[in-house]
């Protein structure tokens, strides 16, 4: 029996649709679950900037402001493998800038807060109850703080409570002094007491710890400088002994013994970049 060319491809794309069918088959659940846990991890980002639009929506934009970008590195460099990698490090870029951009809000929050709170107390001491209270201070508050405050009085507008309120507050930008906030309003709206007095102490108590952060950062700036530019620097030397001693670098990118010290260096690096973050660079986080 003799088996023909267009015999054995047929076979073969049999076999091949079954094994992409199988895969597919059985990586559905997989794929709804990371599906399911993309969309819900993308609203809850959104949410902390108070950009409340369903996930779908959001990727649909994304994809349009990145199409852009695909055709510009289309047409310069005229290669699809450029532009599928510049697709890529965009999708890839996104993490990075949510921890930057949710870093920089709840600092701007904890900056702010202070004042929010010797607002809210005198506020309080005049008379007026807290609801009425967080509203007024709203008014006289910048961004991104002000936003948190006029959503507090809406929520409780809708039917929410303050504690639901102030835990998706809390959840929004998580802080040990967004935490303290949350617990002395909450503690206070539901006993009673010395509120005004209370929420007056805890902004000198802010505001004294600020200032203790602000002068370990400076004391400790030289020192991070120092660090970075001496990881920088063995980059360069590197280059600049390249261009004078080209025998030496093709030693060391050549041979294996030059591959096995460049990836110790390499290891001493990220080592000492490790111990100088954990010495030097948590300052700006919380304990």
């Amino acid at each position: 029996m003799v088996i023909e060319l267009w015999q054995v491809a047929l076979l073969g794309s049999l076999a091949v649709l079954a094994a992409i069918g199988l895969i597919l088959l059985l990586a559905q659940q997989p794929l709804r679950e990371i599906k399911q846990r993309l969309e819900r991890d993308a609203e809850l980002s959104l949410a902390a900037f108070l950009i409340f639009i369903p996930a779908r929506l959001f990727w649909l934009i994304l994809s349009v402001l990145v199409l852009p970008v695909v055709i510009f590195m289309s047409l310069m460099v005229a290669n699809g493998v450029w532009s599928v990698l510049a697709c890529l490090l965009c999708f890839a870029g996104l993490p990075w800038l949510r921890t930057t951009l949710l870093k920089r809000r709840r600092q701007k929050i904890e900056k702010q807060l202070p004042n929010a709170l010797q607002l809210l107390a005198s506020s309080l001491q005049a008379g007026l109850s807290l609801t009425p209270a967080i509203e007024l201070v709203a008014k006289q508050l910048p961004r991104p703080l002000q936003m948190e405050f006029r959503l507090l009085v809406q929520r409780q507008r809708t039917g929410d409570s303050l504690m639901l309120a102030l835990e998706d507050f809390y959840r929004r930008s998580p802080s040990t002094m967004v935490r303290f906030f949350t617990f002395a309003i909450d503690t206070g709206h539901r006993y009673g007491g010395q509120q005004a007095q209370m929420l007056s102490r805890m902004a000198c108590a802010i505001q004294q710890q600020q200032y203790a952060r602000e002068r370990m950062l400076s004391l400790s700036a030289q020192a991070r400088l120092q660090g970075k530019v001496m990881f920088v620097l063995p980059f360069g030397l590197f280059f600049a002994i390249g261009e004078v001693q080209e025998q030496s670098k093709a030693l060391l990118l050549t041979t294996q013994e030059g591959r096995v010290l460049l990836l110790l260096c390499g290891c001493l690096m990220l080592i000492g970049i490790a111990l100088t973050r954990r010495i030097m660079g948590r300052f700006n986080d919380d304990a």
